[in-house]
């Protein structure tokens, strides 16, 4: 009585006329010990799923620590050895996303600078050469008309000829410097005004004609009507200026230069409803020896020159460097072509502005 029992019937099937039924019956056990057991159970794996799961969480931290710490710790001892002057130091680009991109970021600033730094010995070693050249000439000259070397009213004509040229060619070379710094410093604020480039090419072109005809060189032009410009007249001047002279300089007798222009339309789409962008090319072409292929990316550096014999011309190796910044202040490019034994050709391109 009052008690409660668990039962589970079936019938028997026997060869017997009345049917028999096997019957089971248990009393029923009392609930709190089987919530005790499954408490104890439930209790114990929740603690060993929360002991696995800060294990693995603690080795995930550590993976994910070293992952990114790493990275940074090798960026902190890199930048250390550039602080001391190791310009040759790079880390392993890796890590995530961000620590990534500060990885490459670092690399390019070390190679900037290691570039910057060699750049800046190769200019203090060829300004002292370029120094040194001229001024042993004129030390030596001028020692000889002291020591009475030279008594003769033409030896001394001739020395102090050369003294003189000597001097000119490092006045010239201050002033290209000079031109240079401030270029590429951008302390220089180039004029926006309207330029008629058609009559400033034929300006420059008529001043070299007499060099040209002198040399034997024929110089000549091929300048349709063009667009007005925006941009500093003069400077324009000194790049063209510096093109035909680098061009004369080195064509020989029975040569020729020829100045040309034309005007381009920039084939990329523009925005809806505006006008294609258009640009003035301006070419230099001449029948020199012409710029062997491993010089012609450098033509363009600061004392670069392909033939170091050109040195009795009295170049410098300055003035293709300030055409290009000239020509890069005014929103355009230049570039050079050139093969050997047949002459080489400098293309200008400006861009084409209505407005001031």
């Amino acid at each position: 009585e009052h008690q409660r029992w668990l039962a589970v019937a079936a019938p028997l099937t026997l060869p017997i006329r009345n049917r028999t039924w096997l019957v089971l019956a248990q009393r029923e056990p009392p609930l709190a010990p089987l919530m005790d057991r499954l408490q104890t159970m439930l209790i114990g794996r929740f603690w060993l799923g929360l002991g696995l799961g800060l294990l693995a969480a603690l080795f995930l931290a550590l993976v994910t620590t070293r992952w990114i710490v790493r990275p940074l710790h090798q960026l902190a001892t890199a930048a250390r050895q550039v602080a001391q002057g190791d310009y040759q130091t790079e880390v392993p680009v890796e890590g995530p996303a961000e620590v990534h991109a500060l990885a490459a970021e670092f690399n390019t600033m070390v190679r900037q600078v290691r570039a910057s730094r060699d750049a800046q010995r190769d200019f203090v070693a060829n300004v002292s050469h370029e120094l040194k050249t001229p001024l042993t000439a004129i030390q030596g000259y001028a020692q000889a008309i002291l020591d009475g070397a030279v008594e003769e009213p033409e030896a001394v004509r001739r020395a102090a000829t050369i003294i003189y040229d000597e001097a000119g060619r490092m006045h010239r070379m201050v002033l290209q410097l000079l031109d240079l710094a401030r270029l590429e410093s951008g302390q220089v604020q180039m004029a926006r005004r309207p330029v008629d480039l058609r009559a400033l090419l034929g300006h420059v072109a008529h001043r070299f004609q007499p060099r040209a005809e002198e040399a034997g060189v024929a110089l000549t032009t091929d300048l349709p009507p063009l667009p007005t410009i925006v941009g500093d007249g003069d400077w324009l001047v000194q790049l063209f200026s510096n093109l035909l002279d680098n061009a004369l300089k080195h064509t020989p007798a029975g040569g020729w230069v020829r100045l040309s222009a034309r005007l381009v339309s920039d084939r990329r789409p523009s925005r809806r409803g505006a006008p294609p962008p258009e640009w003035i090319e301006v070419a230099v072409a001449d029948t020199g020896q012409g710029i062997p292929p491993e010089d012609l990316p450098r033509i363009f550096e600061r004392f670069y020159q392909v033939d170091k014999s050109r040195r009795r011309t009295g170049s410098v190796g300055l003035g293709l460097a300030i055409a290009k910044e000239i020509a890069q202040a005014h929103g355009g490019t230049i570039r050079a072509e050139s093969v050997q034994d047949v002459g080489s050709r400098f293309t200008v391109t400006l861009p084409v502005r209505l407005e001031a």
